[in-house]
């Protein structure tokens, strides 16, 4: 999942994983039951919520909207994004962005960045 990413087509099913992987469907769900402990739908968002939460802590996609991200790493809309985000993290994406941000956020100059003065 982590080196080929599949989780990232929007369009990923349980029939095209298994397909992708050359396992029977149902001895997929049985690997995901017994390893993660959820459904194939839940495993495959928790790898799309890790890649979303990878990117809005990336500084550099500072001008992309965080439903822009989560379309990028899977989501097909932001009814489902936004729920499953909730689910996985305890709060809203929003809310952890800021969160990032502040944990992250470099110090400045304590003077409102004037130096020399």
């Amino acid at each position: 999942m982590r080196e080929r990413r599949p989780y990232l087509d929007p369009d990923l099913t349980h029939a095209s994983l298994s397909e992708m992987l050359g396992v029977q469907r149902h001895h997929l769900s049985q690997v995901i039951n017994e390893h993660s402990g959820g459904s194939y739908f839940d495993f495959v968002n928790g790898y799309r919520i890790d890649a979303v939460k990878h990117m809005l802590s990336d500084s550099r996609n500072k001008h992309l909207s965080i439903l822009g991200i989560a379309m990028e790493c899977g989501f097909q809309n932001k009814a489902t994004f936004n729920a499953t985000f909730r689910k996985m993290t305890g709060t809203t994406p929003s809310a952890w962005q800021e969160s990032q941000e502040m944990r992250y956020e470099p110090m400045g100059a304590v003077d409102g960045g004037r130096h020399g003065s």
